[in-house]
């Protein structure tokens, strides 16, 4: 079992790692778009009607951005517990995550039956 366990997390180590990566990229490439956007428009005299159509792409940007951050800080956290052997270990109640779950959600922190009390417990308040 530990060997199939170290097999996992050496996959998901690899994955997480190009998933890093792939999300450092996109956060820096919607970044660069939106400067680009906004120096354009400090240089050019646009309409307003193309401005507002600007302004409702950079809010959609920074919504995406956001999102990216998230899931990039998710990833890195994933990462941290590996180095930490902390990985594959719900972080509230401290057993196992299955390895279906695993591969489902490499940066998962929470097993199965935590994952759905925390659903749960945030649908009622």
């Amino acid at each position: 079992m530990k060997l199939f366990l170290k097999d996992i997390i050496h996959k998901n180590k690899q994955e997480l790692e190009k998933e890093q990566e792939r999300v450092e990229r996109e956060i820096k490439n919607l970044e660069e778009s939106n400067e680009a956007q906004y120096k354009y428009n400090s240089l050019q005299e646009v309409e307003i009607e193309s401005r507002a159509e600007d302004a409702e792409i950079q809010e959609s940007n920074i919504s995406i951005r956001n999102t990216l951050v998230e899931h990039l800080a998710q990833v890195k956290h994933a990462l941290s517990r590996i180095r930490k052997n902390k990985y594959g270990y719900c972080v509230r109640c401290k057993n196992p995550i299955s390895p279906q779950r695993l591969a489902a959600n490499p940066a998962t922190i929470y097993c199965l039956e935590c994952a759905e009390f925390i659903e749960r417990e945030n649908e009622a308040a």
